[in-house]
């Protein structure tokens, strides 16, 4: 086990920083940017931002079970964990299931508050980024870039509040 365990771990800040810079990208264009520029730069940023979902996920469930765990379940579970993607909201559901059936709950009331709004939200940021890194040509703008951001954050902060492994 870690001592003096620091949380969001040195991990998930690094993978925050790499991810503010592509923001700040988008938020301040250069001046006379062209739009073709600033559409890629959006769409970039829908894939870093599924991405830093993905990863946020992976790290705070891996350190969870990396300092809750041991022996052969610490190996089995880090085993079954290094598989985690598409971040899509029916398997981080499924996933929480198998930690605490109440967390599940949560995170599904989650999902489901507002009109179902950050299921569909993240459930659009994960089609895009699929469709992008599939080549196919997404319109997306700058400002439903960010906005799919906000939603993605608001998820990884649920995962960082309720897997802190300390």
């Amino acid at each position: 086990m870690l001592s003096a365990l620091a949380w969001p771990s040195l991990t998930i800040q690094n993978l925050d920083r790499a991810l503010d810079r592509v923001v700040l990208l988008v938020q301040n264009p250069a001046p006379n940017e062209p739009d073709q520029v600033t559409q890629a730069l959006a769409r970039f940023l829908v894939v870093r931002t599924c991405g830093h979902l993905e990863k946020t996920v992976q790290e705070c469930l891996r350190a969870y079970v990396e300092n809750k765990s041991f022996g052969r379940v610490k190996l089995f579970s880090q085993s079954w964990l290094a598989r985690i993607n598409n971040p899509e909201p029916e398997r981080l559901l499924e996933l929480v299931g198998r930690f605490d059936t109440g967390l599940q709950r949560d995170l599904r009331a989650l999902f489901e508050d507002n009109d179902f709004e950050l299921k569909r939200e993240i459930s659009l940021l994960i089609d895009k980024r699929n469709a992008i890194a599939h080549g196919a040509s997404e319109g997306i703008g700058s400002r439903k870039a960010l906005d799919l951001l906000g939603y993605s954050r608001f998820l990884t902060d649920w995962f960082i509040l309720n897997f802190d492994p300390r």
